[in-house]
């Protein structure tokens, strides 16, 4: 019994294509991709938000919470990129028939924990650019764009709170999220992650889209404008990259 155990775990990951040998020892792969990405997306991120910490907490000494929204989604981000390297580690960048079965259950644990990791991060991260308007273009606390901000950050929280929380309980018992042979249920991952793209993309663009607007409204020398303007829109590129929360 324990050799068939052993047997079924050593073998593909998942039954092959018609006319597809599985390849258990030097299979095709992407992973490359992975570890040139993760590190240019921390290398990228850390100084600009160290460089932002630093100054708010030494030099300005003014610090509020969208400092410590900005510092703790960083915190996410690191593990969530460790996660996502280890992922690759366990099979990630090759197809799950080339990947042994035991291989494929311990990255089907590492994919749920960076999961987990993705909501906190995200969330995080537009809470404090939100925060960061409030504090910017809101100093009067009322008006169209306090209650915009207050809608969003909201709307953000009922969000992303509800997918952290079927990202952990996706599965009764919570074992069968890495192991299908065990007796219970699961939800549908894939209508999550499509309604979770859909409302990422709603979401990035309207939080990129709000300061151009308040923008518009300065009374400012049109080449200044325009190139305060042509700041933010950098953002827009960024939105969607990242509307996938296994992106």
């Amino acid at each position: 019994m324990a050799a068939a155990a052993e047997a079924l775990l050593q073998g593909p990951g998942l039954q092959p294509p018609p006319g597809v040998i599985p390849n258990l020892t030097d299979p095709p792969s992407q992973v490359r991709w992975v570890y040139i990405t993760l590190p240019i997306c921390l290398a990228v991120s850390t100084p600009f938000v160290w460089i932002r910490l630093c100054t708010v907490f030494f030099i300005l000494k003014s610090h509020g919470w969208a400092d410590y929204a900005s510092a703790t989604a960083w915190a996410f981000l690191v593990g969530y990129c460790t996660s996502m390297y280890f992922t690759a580690e366990y099979g990630g960048g090759v197809h799950q028939w080339d990947v042994p079965l035991g291989r494929v259950l311990e990255f089907a644990k590492l994919a749920n924990t960076t999961e987990i990791l993705y909501s906190p991060a995200i969330f995080l991260a537009k809470l404090s650019i939100l925060l960061m308007y409030r504090r910017l273009f809101d100093t009067a606390g009322t008006g169209k764009t306090h209650h915009l901000i207050h809608i969003l950050i909201w709307a953000n929280l009922a969000f992303y709170f509800p997918y952290l929380f079927a990202s952990i309980f996706q599965c009764v018992p919570r074992a069968r999220i890495w192991n299908p042979t065990l007796k219970g249920g699961c939800v549908n991952l894939q209508a999550a992650f499509i309604a979770a793209s859909a409302i990422n993309v709603v979401s990035d663009f309207s939080i990129l889209l709000l300061p151009l607007y308040r923008i518009s409204k300065l009374k400012l020398p049109t080449r200044r404008k325009i190139g305060v303007l042509a700041i933010f829109a950098v953002g827009l590129l960024y939105a969607p990259l990242l509307s996938h929360p296994t992106s």
